[in-house]
């Protein structure tokens, strides 16, 4: 049997993209030793998938993040306006599909994880030359803005437009989230054009608190609180007020804070009260395995890791982002977690959201091996 030539491109906002993706190639593998895959990604989910073992096709390394459009317009925890992020996004992913032609359009087959380059390339260019068997996965449908601007309003509609035209031309799509999440005209188009997969996500390691600290370096002695913002810098400002109240949270909760600043966030240089900084690590399901409790924003991902392990969770949402509201509303309706509106996040706020969530006891919620699913049905829609 010949070889077939998969080319797997992941959006580059936020590392959720890129931990499910690699646990499905990890499931295509499996099921085709004859199969070649190439990834395609740009910081910071390049930077994820190398620590990880995997090997990027060399044009990744010219490619823009998709993150700068959103970090550009985000500002003490709140998104500008969602128009302005999808306008500059536009104009990287075009920028990028020109610096990886060759490698999409030399290949038998094309996963896109909300991989815009490809996915909307009719925008870029007249007639793209991309392989017939193209994929696409998301865990959301349609883009929307809390703006009531005109100008606004018509580019959501025109992204919106061009997004349902470029999902009618895919040989499959997957919805890899719940389908609860979704309601009136996007669940109606997703249930005639999508299969629901379910989020899909890495299982928690074995053992016990005490034993996951040693393996991580940490004192078993002591307890955690965890501080993520995922692979954007957008969760700048939470990191800031955690550190500064560190020293409050350790005193009246007897937490050590844990500053997982993921890799486009900087590491602050001076240890504030009772902070250990972390940076970048691929081993946040572990950390929170390991922690009383996570304070996290509300990628989708990260919270259906949470629940997993029914870890007490606080949720501080970017504003204006009508996903991260979207998932923080839903995971406090499902799980009980306490959500922190960002407009009210200070130290005293903090403290008292985590005070709140280890107060009370969480019921850990069920996850089937969806890898396995989205991956047998990728390798039916590849072999048509």
């Amino acid at each position: 049997m010949s070889s077939t030539k998969l080319v797997y491109a992941v959006s580059s906002v936020g590392l959720g993209h890129a931990k499910r993706a690699l646990l499905i190639s990890r499931e295509l593998k499996k099921k085709r030793a004859d199969l070649e895959l190439v990834w395609l990604a740009a910081p910071p989910v390049g930077e994820y998938l190398e620590a990880m073992g995997e090997t990027l096709a060399p044009e990744s390394r010219k490619m823009a993040s998709l993150s700068e459009a959103l970090e550009e317009e985000s500002s003490d925890s709140a998104i500008s306006d969602m128009a302005r992020v999808v306008r500059k996004s536009a104009t990287i992913a075009r920028k990028n599909y020109h610096e990886i032609k060759g490698v999409v359009e030399d290949c038998d087959a094309l996963v896109q994880d909300e991989f815009f380059e490809t996915l909307l390339s009719a925008l870029w260019e007249d007639n793209p030359r991309l392989p017939v068997r193209k994929i696409y996965e998301t865990d959301y449908i349609f883009l929307s803005t809390s703006s009531k601007r005109p100008l606004s309003l018509l580019t959501i509609w025109y992204a919106n437009r061009a997004l349902k035209k470029a999902i009618e031309a895919q040989r499959l799509n997957l919805f890899l989230d719940e389908k609860e999440g979704l309601s009136g005209a996007e669940l109606d188009f997703a249930e005639s054009r999508f299969e629901f997969v379910g989020p899909v996500i890495e299982m928690a390691p074995d053992g016990s608190k005490d034993e996951i600290k040693k393996e991580l370096g940490l004192d078993p002695g002591e307890k955690y609180l965890t501080v993520t913002v995922g692979g954007t810098a957008t969760g700048v400002r939470l990191l800031e007020i955690a550190r500064q109240a560190s020293g409050q949270i350790l005193r009246e909760l007897g937490l050590r804070t844990l500053i997982l600043n993921g890799p486009r966030a900087a590491q602050s240089r001076e240890a504030q009260g009772g902070a250990l900084e972390l940076g970048f690590s691929t081993k946040s399901l572990a950390l929170y395995k390991a922690s009383e409790c996570v304070v996290t924003q509300a990628g989708a991902s990260t919270l259906h890791e949470l629940s997993s392990i029914a870890a007490p969770a606080v949720i501080v949402p970017l504003a204006n982002h009508w996903e991260q509201r979207r998932n923080a509303q839903r995971f406090s309706r499902l799980q009980g977690y306490q959500v922190l509106e960002p407009f009210s996040l200070d130290s005293r706020s903090l403290v008292q959201s985590v005070k709140r969530a280890i107060s009370r006891r969480y019921e850990p919620r069920e996850y089937a091996p969806n890898s396995e699913r989205a991956a047998s049905l990728i390798l039916s829609a590849i072999s048509e």
